[in-house]
């Protein structure tokens, strides 16, 4: 098995770069093809995760505070430990937490673009939320850790033994960010768990001491077995009269009390100097992908050679892909802006203003997260700018994920002010599941549902008490098409209580005709869900008593209750067809196809049961059935409908035999009526012109399918001409429909 070797960068004092050099060392090691571990045992002040947040997706790295970390390896193994009362117990325990599956469950990958197979994974401090047997808070954690009852009581050194092997055998390089001080952490971070300790300091007398201190510690306690570095960080390049007296007295101090040898020290200070940088960037970030030029980056440079120097190998500035690089800092720009310039990308270009917006709404998130402030002014700018902007911007997809982006930020704010953000999460969670019904798995659909109803749960308005008999009737529907009729039924039942409860208000006229429509959609819903429960004839009962309710109704034409009522209207009348018809009713499953076909108004539901209603009406041979039927479709104002047809039966040779035998049999039926309606044929045969011109753009059908095809146009337009019907239209019906030609032409224009 191949032993890693783990090297900690130690400091006596905070502020000296300490973790900056970890942070880039390891990704050098890394970027060189090394599988690399970085460990953050700062527990008092962890920030080693911040230096590769942009490596991560956002919303990798809005989670990264959250995920456990060595605070809870501790703490869990210590509970473990506690609660185990017998050997055999105590056996299992061991063996749970020295296992590679159980350490690796805490790694983070951090994404490298590299094609020499290094890697680069994170272990952080800790979770800010320690969940286990008992939950608590990070901060708590710490502060109430009996380290001694740790080591004396509960075998903490086998556990510190297990993560050392287990480092070792996994990576070629762990690097530990340890505290610094002289405490427990210090100690198990200097002398237990490294083959290597890198000793960071400034020049200045405290931190000379200081480390010089530590160093003797672990000379006398782990003699050999730990390698010790001095790295001097910060030092000038000036080349000053108190620089190199600082040196000197450097030099002596680490050689008199931290046992090195003056020419190790000597060439360390020289070699292994991390010197101070005019551009040091504000935020936490990796060298190498901030400089303009790394070849020539002398922090970059200094970082190059004190990783050669304390792994033993010998790097160079690494090649890096500069699509990732672009990508690495964009997402570390600062991405903070104030409410005015917010509030004014509502009047810039909607594409660009989107693309900034969310870039400034994620970036409020990772900081409020962090434990950052923003205003409320600031999130509300977002909120309010993110909602105008959903409404200007053409492509679904970019609305949904600003949306997504805003939904983020709110449940971060609400989580610690609810009673400021809760109606500001209602409305883009209301907004969202509007724009994205069609995008969603039905899961991820039911989750936002329920959130959203959870948000208005507590109130007793009637405008909320309305939204969520809206959002229980989506949840029963959804329910019902994953036949999971304990959670359908109950939906359904709750949607009862609150149109119950609304009768109780006094609420406008307009919401009052949506109630009445509800009312009518509860009757439908229970029908489906009898009807998927196999209980046809229930659900017949309930099909018929909405359809008793409508006709109880008297709702103005032309408003949106209206158009729903004919939704409603439509999918009820749809519903008795096929009940009556798989029970042998063939009349009556007729006269509900013309009454469904009457409440269509165009609507593309209407397309996809053409052909089956077709069919019932055409076996009934009740002309005065099919001439209402076809009244109520075919007329000028049916338009989208006629374009809709030839695009949903275009889909496959048999629905489209299928479609045209249907327009046949009704043409045949209409002209044995008393006054055939002409005008109403010629939109009958524009229909199946549009499905000729649908099926000319596609090559993949065969040669027996065209015939198939063929034959059923030669028979309507056979038809056509008995009754002297425009010629014109005949050839134009003809014309598309001549695969030959159409493939001519094809050869031609190439």
């Amino acid at each position: 098995m191949s032993s890693g070797k783990i090297i900690t960068f130690y400091s006596y004092k905070g502020g000296v770069g300490r973790t900056m050099a970890v942070a880039n060392v390891a990704f050098l090691a890394a970027m060189h093809g090394a599988k690399v571990l970085v460990m953050d045992w700062d527990l008092e002040a962890p920030g080693l995760p911040y230096y590769f947040k942009a490596f991560l997706e956002s919303t990798e790295a809005r989670t990264i505070r959250n995920r456990p970390g060595i605070l809870d390896l501790l703490w869990r193994w210590a509970q473990s430990i506690d609660i185990a009362k017998t050997p055999r117990a105590l056996e299992d325990a061991i063996k749970t937490f020295s296992s590679r599956e159980y350490f690796s469950s805490y790694v983070i990958p951090i994404g490298l673009e590299s094609d020499n197979g290094g890697k680069l994974d994170l272990i952080t401090a800790g979770a800010v939320d320690l969940a286990d047997r008992h939950p608590a808070a990070y901060g708590d954690v710490l502060a109430n850790f009996a380290w001694p009852t740790f080591f004396t009581e509960q075998a903490g050194g086998k556990l510190l033994q297990s993560l050392r092997e287990w480092a070792k055998s996994e990576y070629d390089f762990v690097f530990i960010d340890s505290r610094t001080g002289m405490a427990d952490v210090a100690g198990i971070c200097t002398m237990q768990l490294p083959d290597t300790v890198a000793l960071c300091f400034v020049l200045n007398r405290q931190n000379i001491e200081g480390i010089s201190g530590v160093a003797g510690t672990i000379r006398s306690q782990a003699g050999d077995d730990v390698e010790l570095f001095a790295v001097p960080m910060r030092v000038s390049a000036s080349g000053t009269s108190e620089e190199a007296d600082a040196i000197a007295r450097g030099i002596h101090e680490i050689t008199k009390a931290g046992g090195l040898t003056k020419e190790a020290a000597v060439d360390d200070f020289k070699f292994n100097a991390v010197r101070a940088a005019p551009n040091v960037p504000y935020y936490e970030a990796v060298v190498p992908t901030l400089a303009t030029d790394p070849g020539t980056d002398p922090l970059l440079l200094n970082y190059l050679r004190l990783g050669n120097r304390l792994l033993r190998v010998s790097m160079d500035v690494p090649e890096m892909d500069p699509d990732w690089i672009s990508v690495i800092r964009r997402r570390l720009q600062p991405r903070l802006a104030t409410s005015e310039y917010v509030l004014n990308l509502r009047s810039s270009d909607p594409v660009r203003a989107t693309e900034e917006l969310g870039t400034l709404i994620e970036s409020a998130a990772d900081t409020v997260l962090d434990g950052g402030d923003i205003t409320e002014e600031y999130v509300v700018a977002l909120v309010e700018t993110a909602l105008v902007l959903t409404k200007a911007h053409e492509s679904p997809f970019e609305i949904i994920g600003l949306l997504r982006s805003t939904l983020d930020l709110l449940r971060v704010v609400h989580a610690e002010q609810p009673e400021i953000w809760r109606t500001f999460l209602i409305q883009v969670l209301e907004r969202y599941l509007d724009i994205s019904a069609f995008f969603f798995e039905e899961e991820d659909e039911l989750a936002l549902i329920e959130e959203f109803d959870n948000l208005l749960a507590a109130s007793t308005k009637a405008v909320d008490v309305f939204k969520r008999a809206k959002i229980r009737r989506k949840a029963a529907q959804i329910y019902i098409s994953l036949r999971d009729h304990d959670a359908a039924n109950q939906s359904i039942a709750d949607l009862v209580k609150l149109l119950r409860d609304l009768q109780k208000h006094k609420i406008e006229n307009t919401m009052m005709d949506d109630l009445r429509v509800m009312e009518v959609e509860t009757s439908l819903l229970k029908g489906d869900y009898f009807d998927r429960s196999g209980d046809s004839l229930t659900a017949f009962n309930e099909y018929q008593g909405g359809l008793a309710k409508m006709e109880r109704l008297d709702i103005s034409e032309h408003t949106l209750a209206s158009a729903s009522l004919k939704r409603v209207g439509f999918d009820l009348h749809s519903r008795l067809v096929r009940n009556l018809h798989a029970r042998g009713d063939l009349m009556n499953a007729t006269k509900h196809a013309v009454s469904a076909a009457k409440y269509s108004d165009g609507q593309p539901q209407m397309a996809s049961q053409f052909v089956e209603f077709a069919k019932i009406i055409l076996s009934s041979k009740d002309v005065s059935a099919t001439v209402e039927f076809c009244n109520a479709l075919f007329n000028e104002t049916n338009r989208r409908l006629i374009s809709t047809l030839p695009n949903y039966y275009g889909r496959s040779s048999r629905s489209t035999i299928e479609f045209i035998n249907s327009i046949s049999g009704m043409i045949d039926y209409l002209l044995a009526s008393d006054h055939p309606n002409l005008t109403q044929i010629s939109y009958m045969v524009e229909a199946v012109t549009g499905l000729g011109r649908i099926l000319s753009r596609r090559s993949s059908m065969h040669s027996l399918q065209r015939e198939a095809v063929k034959e059923s146009v030669d028979h309507l337009s056979l038809m056509l001409s008995n009754i002297q019907f425009d010629p014109k239209a005949i050839q134009h019906l003809d014309d598309s429909f001549s695969f030959d030609l159409h493939q001519r032409r094809a050869r031609d224009i190439k």
